[in-house]
């Protein structure tokens, strides 16, 4: 059986169908909209400023029962890879993949050196495998090597369970050693993320050093009807992003997503 998680702070994830929401930092906020959430059995609930919707992903490997034959899968309420349930039983099954994951992108540095310097203190000294493939595939300050496409990013997957199990032991406990170097940090909430900025890079890392099979997709984006409207215009008329017509579109987009939580990418 296929199950799809889709972390959610209060967003509505209707629109993936078949999936099944877990609020993420559920602790913290209280704009519950659905009815399974990270802050019971074994969780991390209340460090979720700091892990984003790795908190959810922590609550599922702590606390679902999956079967022998289940395949897991992960997404936002935003986002998730751009794949039916059909093919995703066809590639991991019939195809034999480990892993169904996003297409690798172009990773752009990451804003605090601290945290790369801590991460890669903690790969040098007790992971030498996964140190090697970070090397391979990111310079000093987190950003991907030579601009290449080599993050598959968001955490964004579906793999079987003996997978999923050895994924979240291995992200986990590096995670946890780099949190305990860096500590609690004061920035404002996007960049307090660090966790999930780090992870998201460490999983394209798990998947060289272990030379996983991987089968590489589009991500599927959820956009408001009035946006994809302002695309498409854009696109009709050709209009120059530099124009009034333009900047005056571009505001009635910020207008009707000034609500869109930023939460997740």
């Amino acid at each position: 059986m296929i199950k799809l998680f889709i972390s959610t702070h209060g967003q509505k994830a209707d629109w993936i169908k078949q999936g099944i929401p877990i609020e993420v930092g559920a602790i913290n906020h209280r704009n519950i909209r659905y009815g399974l959430r990270d802050d019971t059995g074994n969780n991390i609930s209340d460090e979720n400023p700091y892990w984003g919707e790795l908190t959810g992903l922590y609550w599922i490997w702590k606390n679902v029962d999956f079967q022998p034959d289940d395949i897991i899968g992960f997404c936002h309420y935003n986002k998730c890879l751009k794949i039916d349930f059909n093919e995703v039983e066809n590639l991991i099954g019939k195809c034999q993949k480990d892993w169904i994951a996003a297409l690798p992108a172009n990773m752009v540095p990451h804003a605090y050196p601290g945290d790369i310097a801590a991460l890669e203190a903690v790969l040098r000294e007790k992971h030498a495998k996964y140190y090697d493939a970070w090397k391979q595939i990111y310079d000093s300050d987190g950003s991907s090597k030579d601009g290449a496409l080599t993050c598959s990013t968001c955490q964004l997957f579906f793999t079987k369970r003996d997978e999923f199990y050895s994924y979240c032991e291995f992200l986990f406990g590096i995670l946890f050693d780099v949190k305990r170097i860096v500590g609690d940090v004061d920035r404002v909430p996007f960049e307090k993320r660090y966790l999930a900025f780090l992870g998201e890079r460490l999983f394209s890392v798990y998947l060289l050093a272990e030379a996983k099979q991987v089968q590489y997709v589009p991500i599927n984006r959820y956009r408001k009807p009035i946006n994809r409207i302002l695309s498409k215009l854009v696109d009709l008329f050709h209009i120059n992003r530099d124009n009034h017509i333009y900047k005056r579109m571009k505001r009635i987009y910020l207008h009707y997503n000034k609500g869109q939580s930023s939460y997740l990418k």
